[in-house]
């Protein structure tokens, strides 16, 4: 499945679209209706750890929270100022939006593919590339050091 955009009266729409074969050729599908989609540019290049005041070896918060602080730094970093994060939902005037950030878009499904990340199998390196598309997908530039640290608590668990 994937995001499609449909521009409607210059505004933009995200719809989640799955590809299906009929008869030899490809036909899309239309599963859902995301939200309005955004497209906001990059104003801040403040550093993440100047973000929460903390430095790397002090930085110690549950995973969840540590997802939460990286979505609001992006938001920091875009001037995001009038838009909500409801329970892990994007929302702008109580209606849920999707925001196309970095290369990927944020919206409620990808978060939730962030915070309930489970490592499949045990090579290492296949599950770190899997763990580091989740956050490009996502649209969150995560810091090295922090996504190294990240990836040495999903291989303990």
């Amino acid at each position: 499945m994937f995001v499609r955009l449909k521009k409607i009266k210059d505004k933009y729409y995200a719809y989640h679209v799955q590809n299906k074969r009929v008869r030899g050729k490809v036909k899309q599908k239309v599963k859902g209706y995301i939200g309005r989609a955004y497209f906001p540019k990059k104003t801040n290049e403040k550093d993440f750890f100047e973000f929460v005041n903390e430095n790397i070896n002090n930085y110690n918060k549950p995973f969840k929270e540590i997802i939460e602080d990286l979505i609001k730094w992006e938001f920091l970093k875009h001037n995001l100022k009038d838009i909500e994060l409801d329970k892990f939902l994007i929302k702008k005037d109580n209606n849920k939006i999707i925001l196309k950030l970095n290369e990927g878009y944020l919206y409620d499904k990808t978060i939730k593919n962030m915070i309930k990340f489970q490592p499949v199998g045990d090579d290492e390196y296949i599950i770190g590339k899997e763990f580091a598309e989740v956050f490009v997908k996502a649209g969150i530039d995560i810091p090295k050091e922090l996504f190294v640290k990240l990836f040495e608590k999903i291989i303990k668990n």
